[in-house]
């Protein structure tokens, strides 16, 4: 069942750091890494192999039952996503959220971002301190900003979203690594949802490696937590909708079929997060086709 599935994300995080030799080191992981384990042993539901942010239990390898259950839920097809913005933005619109990494700097890492989810482009005194990686799942271009799904859970951000300037996602020195899931098997009638990459330019199945590992998660204190009031800046409508010539508003949150922003907690696994994310908007979105 679509709505009932949710992916594992301690199965996808244990994977790709099998693949990359860390499987006993909270070191965050590569996009493409996470990916490829879900492509080639699939991902079991969370209700098998439950996400526990300890200190030991990540470092767990998941138990044969759950390689059994992943083997039937395997993603059939990625692909890289050009960063350029018109090609960002078709993949949005075709109904495809899209994962990548970013640059944190610290004027991301504040009350007010985390308040509002309002993103600011970087000063020349900013400090780097680290990288993370989320899921983009819509564009305004009234208010000139990607909106992108993070996983510090709900109470973080415009309730578990934020909105990234184009200026910054288009720059390759501060966003990067932008990957889709477009068809998932395991489910049924799943071939009468696939999208051939060949039938959007913003696909290009470039099988370069990541060149970066993203496992960011916040020093204390912990601004995920925070509440803090701050004029708020009026928030991208949650409909698609056109107006004013070519500018309009894309937004695949609706689309989500109810999966709940997790925090990550304690663990780098920013990367698992933001797949299975991808993962879940992808299964709904071959739900409705489905049933069409």
């Amino acid at each position: 069942d679509f709505a009932d599935f949710t992916p594992s994300r301690l199965f996808i995080y244990y994977n790709e750091r099998l693949v990359e030799g860390s499987v006993n080191q909270d070191a965050g992981a590569m996009i493409r890494d996470g990916i490829k384990t879900m492509s080639k042993v699939g991902v079991c539901p969370e209700s098998v192999w439950k996400y526990d942010d300890g200190p030991d239990f990540f470092k767990q390898q998941p138990d044969s039952k759950s390689y059994e259950i992943a083997q039937k839920c395997k993603v059939i097809g990625y692909a890289r996503v050009a960063q350029d913005l018109s090609q960002m933005k078709m993949c949005i619109k075709s109904g495809y959220p899209f994962v990548f990494g970013f640059a944190v700097l610290s004027s991301f890492q504040t009350a007010e971002v985390a308040s509002t989810g309002r993103m600011v482009m970087p000063q020349p005194t900013d400090q780097q301190l680290g990288g993370h990686a989320v899921c983009a799942v819509g564009y305004d271009d009234f208010q000139q900003c990607f909106i992108v799904r993070n996983s510090w859970g709900e109470g973080w951000g415009d309730k578990g979203y934020f909105y990234m300037p184009y200026e910054y996602i288009c720059n390759p020195a501060l966003a990067m690594d932008l990957w889709a899931i477009n068809w998932v098997e395991g489910f049924k009638n799943a071939e009468a949802a696939q999208f051939t990459i060949s039938q959007n330019p913003a696909m290009k199945s470039v099988e370069t490696r990541a060149i970066q590992k993203f496992g960011w998660k916040p020093d204390m204190p912990d601004h995920r937590d925070l509440h803090v009031t701050f004029p708020k800046v009026e928030a991208p409508s949650k409909i698609k909708k056109k107006a004013e010539g070519q500018k309009e508003i894309v937004d695949l949150r609706p689309m989500n079929g109810g999966f709940p922003i997790f925090d990550q907690g304690h663990l780098g696994s920013c990367t698992a997060n933001a797949l299975a994310a991808a993962f879940h908007f992808t299964l709904h979105k071959m739900e409705v086709e489905n049933n069409k």
